[in-house]
């Protein structure tokens, strides 16, 4: 890493030149970070290595990334600099989407990668990118501005009801914020900036939780619990079981329990009320990147850096593991049918059959890889950043190609009628045959 830094002398050279030596801008960012002037401006050790970690992660590098770093000495998403130059690209005309689950892709006039999405009132999507909250899709959206000036990039993104969005900001490392806005009642309505509530980390997910409070994961390995309304301070969740490294990804059960996943590869469940945590789901072997609660209560899904989903029963701890990304999983999404989406630094998006009917017949037919899987959308070589699931029931799907895709995925061929879900040790037993193939292989 040093040799690609600074060259052959051994200099430190000026960050254009890092620029142009193909070292990408989020790197730089943190390179410049370490070169502060006074040590304690400079992130940790452990901070470094995360961000870069990340950085391998979003160009669909392994999840050995950081092993590998350590040894020579030397993701959470790592942000891109708001003035890095982006590729132009000529609008692309939206055609008519049948039922057969044609794509259109809409380029967003912003030209900005990324990071989050989030579907606000009459169907409009925006997303969250370096700086702003970009309109994306829904009535009025070309002539929509994007909300600015918060001063880093908008990891997550989260509505607490028809008006009020909150943007979760990472500025630094160990440095993060929380925007409120008002979207406005209706399309053609201007976003009105709302209070910005300070925590001590970057911010890389949120949840809206059952009593109207957001929880917050942050950079330092913290779960923040956040009054979005009233004035009361960000309090964190404590007891003995705390995450080690950055909270990546969040999702709240339906009984109220939040779950959180880290990239210490594990997800902690919290009873909220009491702040404290009340079970360890381990089983990955990287970052946990992504999670997502099915509406029946118990079932809990996780996408990683390991390149696998695990469909968790959070009452008995146990999981089925589903295997079919060819890199790390980044985003996860339930579809209305009780399917799972899901997308991957490998450019593709999955949709698995994790009905409780498909789920049985996978587990008890001969063939349980078609019963369990059902198809995939390949997607260009490009990084999936995010989904969203849209008001009509269609798949949102954000790239690192800064193009976000919409896609209607083919019916379910199961049916879905109620079947009692198998049991762990048979789910166990028939995980290694749930392997994935997409459309076009």
């Amino acid at each position: 890493m040093a040799e690609h830094v600074c060259g052959p002398d051994g200099k430190r050279p000026p960050v254009a030149k890092l620029l142009e030596r193909g070292v990408p801008p989020a790197v730089v960012e943190l390179v410049e970070l370490c070169w502060a002037p006074a040590q304690d401006a400079r992130p940790s050790i452990t901070a470094v290595l995360d961000r870069l970690e990340a950085e391998l992660s979003s160009m669909g590098g392994d999840s050995g990334g950081r092993r590998a770093i350590a040894e020579a000495g030397a993701s959470e998403p790592a942000p891109a600099r708001a003035d890095a130059p982006h590729p132009r690209r000529e609008p692309v005309a939206a055609a008519p989407l049948d039922a057969a689950g044609d794509v259109v892709e809409v380029v967003c006039e912003h030209r900005r990668r990324i990071y989050s999405l989030v579907v606000l009132s009459a169907g409009r999507l925006v997303g969250g990118s370096v700086d702003a909250i970009v309109p994306l899709m829904g009535p009025s959206t070309g002539a929509a501005a994007p909300m600015t000036d918060h001063e880093g990039t908008v990891f997550a993104l989260a509505l607490l009801d028809d008006r009020r969005l909150a943007a979760g900001v990472w500025i630094a490392p160990f440095e993060g914020t929380i925007v409120m806005w008002d979207t406005g009642a209706a399309a053609g309505v201007p976003p009105r900036r709302g209070r910005t509530i300070t925590l001590g980390g970057g911010v890389y997910s949120l949840a809206v939780l059952c009593d109207g409070r957001l929880a917050a994961g942050c950079d330092d390995g913290k779960v923040m619990l956040v009054d979005a309304i009233g004035s009361a301070a960000p309090v964190a969740l404590g007891g003995a079981t705390q995450h080690t490294r950055a909270v990546r990804a969040l999702a709240v059960l339906p009984g109220g329990t939040l779950a959180s996943g880290s990239s210490d590869a594990s997800v902690l469940l919290w009873d909220v009320g009491a702040r404290v945590c009340i079970g360890t789901l381990s089983g990955h072997t990287a970052a946990v990147t992504a999670l997502a609660a099915f509406p029946d209560g118990t079932t809990l899904a996780s996408g990683s850096d390991d390149g696998t989903l695990r469909l968790w029963d959070v009452t008995t701890r146990s999981s089925v593991v589903l295997t079919g990304h060819a890199s790390g999983v980044t985003s996860v999404a339930v579809l209305p049918d009780g399917r799972l989406a899901s997308g991957s630094a490998d450019g593709t998006v999955r949709v698995w059959d994790t009905r409780p009917a498909a789920l049985a017949a996978g587990i008890a037919g001969d063939e349980p890889a078609d019963a369990v899987l059902a198809v995939g959308l390949e997607g260009r070589p490009s990084r999936v950043a995010a989904l969203a699931v849209l008001h009509d029931g269609r798949l949102a799907i954000a790239s690192d190609d800064r193009v976000v895709r919409r896609w209607r995925p083919p019916p379910p061929e199961l049916p879905s009628a109620p079947a009692v879900p198998p049991a762990p040790a048979a789910a166990a037993a028939a995980a290694a045959a749930m392997e994935g193939e997409h459309l076009g292989e």
